[in-house]
Parts: C-alpha cells; structure tokens; sequence
C-alpha cells in the first residue's frame, strides 16, 4: 500500500493510545492486524515525520550535496523502518512516552544517513583530487 504520510488525516497523538496499540502489536500474531495497527501509529506521529522530513531537507539544502537529497517517499519509508525498530525495542510504562522515544530515534538516524551522505561526498571528492593531482612527469620508466 503506498500512500505519503503529509497526505493522511491527522490522527490526534494520545499516549494511553499509542501504549495500547504498542501492547497489541508486541502479543498479536496476525500480519495484516499488525500492518493496519503500525500504519495507524504512523499515521498518528505524522506531526513528528512531517518534522523531521522538513529538518532533514533543510540539512541537504544549506550543505554542499544538496542535489544530493532523497525523495519524500524515501525518507518516509526510512522513518517506518525506524518506527519498526522502535517498536521492537520500546519498553511500555506509565512514565515512558512513544513520542519522545521515536522523536529521539528518528532524529538520530535520519543525522546518521545525512552525515553518511557527506562522508560520502568527501571521500568521492578526495578520490577525484587524487586522481586529478596524479601526473605522468612524476613516473620514470623504470618505475615498473
């Protein structure tokens, strides 16, 4: 199913809400239950992707790989992975919020991807120095 999150309805954030649904994703078996209940816990951070997506492509544009920056449906598709892992690893109580965790997750990794992109680029452009820098004079032809 493909569907971009900045065109859903706004699903209200509740945490007693999003706990429940984190307790019936953690015991249910069914798939497709498990695939509606995650979409509908993405849909209701969308607020937070929505966010996130906006700070990421700010990132890209101040910096030098600018044309370098993924498509919305990408970045969305990474923040669902995210959002999965969360899941897996979230500890369910009174005093922990979903929203804080997944925020703090989504912000770190998303940094992680865009730094990886720059290092990247750097090290391309290192590369091409290399190459550009390399001159024949400097060879002798015993050099073998």
């Amino acid at each position: 199913m493909a569907f971009s999150i900045s065109q859903t309805d706004d699903l209200p954030f509740d945490r007693k809400q999003v706990n429940k649904l984190v307790l019936q994703l953690k015991s249910c078996d069914d798939d497709r239950k498990i695939s509606n209940l995650k979409l509908e816990l993405f849909k209701m951070m969308k607020r937070l992707i929505v966010k996130n997506i906006h700070n990421l492509k700010m990132l890209y544009r101040n910096s030098k790989i600018s044309s370098e920056c993924p498509e919305d449906f990408e970045i969305e598709s990474e923040c669902f992975l995210i959002m999965d892992k969360c899941l897996s690893n979230f500890k369910v109580n009174k005093t922990n919020c979903f929203y804080f965790y997944y925020n703090k997750s989504l912000m770190r990794n998303l940094y992680r991807m865009f730094s990886k992109e720059i290092r990247m680029s750097d090290k391309y452009q290192e590369y091409q120095g290399f190459e550009m820098n390399k001159s024949t004079k400097d060879f002798k032809n015993n050099d073998y």
